[in-house]
């Protein structure tokens, strides 16, 4: 009596099968939890970052204030000088 190919592959995943979910279902766990723990920090960095950065460009923005109003201030009027050509451009 000659047994059909399925029937033993059939026979071994009804005897893995078992097995592998107890070993499989923890080590995805695993992996899943260990990624989502990456991800979380990764935020939690790339927030402090953007924290920092804002905080940064807020300085420089506060220090270009006064800056700016005291070469407003210096600034000399810009002039126009009256070529004698009645305002015509050549």
């Amino acid at each position: 009596m000659t047994v059909p190919p399925a029937v033993p592959s059939f026979l071994v995943g009804l005897v893995v099968s078992p097995l592998a979910k107890r070993i499989v279902r923890p080590l995805a766990r695993g992996v899943l939890k260990t990624s989502v723990e990456v991800v979380m920090d990764v935020k939690k960095c790339a927030k402090e970052t953007r924290q920092e950065l804002q905080g940064i460009a807020a300085e420089a923005a506060a220090e270009m204030r006064p800056r700016k109003a005291t070469n407003e201030a210096v600034r000399p009027e810009k002039v126009e000088v009256d070529s004698g050509d009645g305002g015509k451009t050549h």
